[in-house]
């Protein structure tokens, strides 16, 4: 036996069986062999100081050893448990596919006026930016006169909602378990919805219908009239490629 492990042997077996029953169950786990040696070594200093009279100092050394014994217990045991637990909301978030495509932006707009259609305001709360366009509206009313500059601002809130709300449906597997990718084209005409399988819940067979109304609102601020608004969304087989399902924006006016 080595003249480092005599001592270390001596010292645990000085110490109380409760501090030998913790160092040996602490020793078989890799990631806290140096807390069992601390707290063996920590509950045995009190048979030491006794014997050589220094209370004092060797309590001091007690709690510094204590708490080191500690502290290293508590890191390695969180990551223990950071490691064999679920997904914090933020890893899952990192972890979820993300809207595939771009929406591109028209900047260069002439000024005019806009009619909203009824099916794109027809339960929807008005905010303060509307009511900036004009006076307050209800389905098929006016907007008002907008400026080439204003129509591109609305159109990148939408843009930006658009990204916000797939994300959203990508990470949410509770409601949305089977659409694994959502592309969309930079002028927001098409969306292609990629499914793991053909049998879907409820909300998935309800997303052609939020889908083709956010593309409409888009194209409205980016130059369209009304009877231009399309928008087409494709379900396709994550499996074969397929596109078993198509919904266009004229369908649901």
């Amino acid at each position: 036996m080595s003249a480092i492990k005599r001592p270390i042997i001596r010292l645990l077996a000085s110490a109380s069986p409760f501090a030998r029953a913790l160092g040996v169950k602490l020793y078989f786990s890799t990631a806290a062999r140096t807390c069992s040696f601390l707290i063996s070594l920590t509950l045995a200093l009190p048979v030491r100081t006794l014997e050589t009279g220094v209370m004092n100092v060797k309590k001091k050394i007690l709690i510094t050893l204590l708490m080191s014994a500690i502290l290293l217990c508590s890191a390695c045991g969180g990551r223990e448990e950071g490691h064999g637990g679920e997904r914090t909301p933020k890893e899952a978030e990192e972890t979820s596919p993300l809207m595939e495509g771009s929406i591109e932006v028209l900047e260069e707009l002439p000024d005019r006026e806009i009619k909203i259609p009824d099916y794109l305001t027809e339960g929807q709360e008005e905010n303060s930016d509307d009511e900036t366009c004009g006076s307050k509206k209800g389905p098929g009313e006016k907007a008002g006169l907008l400026s080439g500059e204003e129509q591109a601002e609305k159109a990148r809130q939408v843009a930006a909602q658009i990204e916000e709300s797939v994300n959203q449906v990508l990470s949410d597997k509770d409601f949305y378990p089977h659409v694994i990718g959502i592309f969309v084209n930079p002028e927001c005409t098409q969306f292609n919805v990629t499914f793991s399988g053909r049998e879907l819940s409820l909300y998935e067979n309800t997303l052609p219908m939020s889908l083709c109304i956010v593309g409409d609102r888009f194209q409205l601020y980016q130059g369209k009239q009304e009877n231009e608004l399309m928008t087409v969304v494709n379900y396709i087989d994550g499996d074969s490629g397929e596109i078993f399902n198509s919904v266009n924006s004229q369908e649901i006016k």
